[in-house]
């Protein structure tokens, strides 16, 4: 459309200099204004203390989506990822080699004590369920009487509840319906939860 320029009684296109009559230009809009940070509600906090800390459960079968996220993490996110898997315990796992290819962040092996950084993925080993409490990972003997382990629920669970807001759980694959309790927990804390 050609730009217009008003005269007193007609409107004349300045690209062809034909005339219309009757022709208003619109005013002009106001940019929209965001409201002030102290307008937005006290349960919506625009930063959170500490980084997020993303939950990832998968089977065995998950490798090549697990591959597929890492690739297209920066290895800057701000993030702190855990990787929990169904591997029996004592099984020698190729995943921190295969994981180290995909991303620049550090992919290192979960220790009993070892305190979430961000920028960094951790390796839940096999036949261990991990907890997470004020931070810090916590290698847990499976309970022998559990016919199926759900590590991943078992995870997603500690991670609800204690990192809050702060907790995202992503599960890519399964065993059976392992994962599911576990996001639920997460959005009952109000954390973002993708399956």
């Amino acid at each position: 459309m050609a730009a217009t320029r008003k005269t007193k009684k007609k409107t004349v296109s300045v690209k062809t200099g034909s005339t219309r009559k009757g022709v208003k230009r619109s005013p002009a809009k106001k940019p929209m204004r965001l409201p002030a940070a102290a307008a937005l509600p006290a349960l919506l906090p625009l930063e959170l203390p500490g980084c997020l800390v993303v939950g990832i459960g998968a089977s065995a079968g998950g490798l090549e989506a697990m591959e597929e996220v890492f690739r297209h993490l920066p290895p800057t996110s701000g993030m702190a990822f855990v990787v929990v898997s169904h591997q029996h315990a004592g099984h020698v796992s190729l995943l921190p080699s295969l994981l180290s290819k995909c991303t620049a962040m550090p992919v290192l092996e979960a220790r009993d004590g070892m305190e979430v950084e961000p920028n960094r993925v951790y390796l839940a080993p096999g036949g261990t369920n991990v907890a997470i409490l004020h931070g810090i990972l916590h290698l847990m003997e499976p309970d022998v009487q559990e016919r199926v382990p759900l590590p991943i629920d078992y995870f997603f669970r500690s991670l609800a509840e204690d990192q809050k807001q702060r907790a995202v759980g992503i599960v890519l694959s399964g065993t059976g319906s392992d994962g599911t309790v576990g996001l639920r927990a997460e959005l009952d804390e109000a954390g973002p939860a993708a399956p």
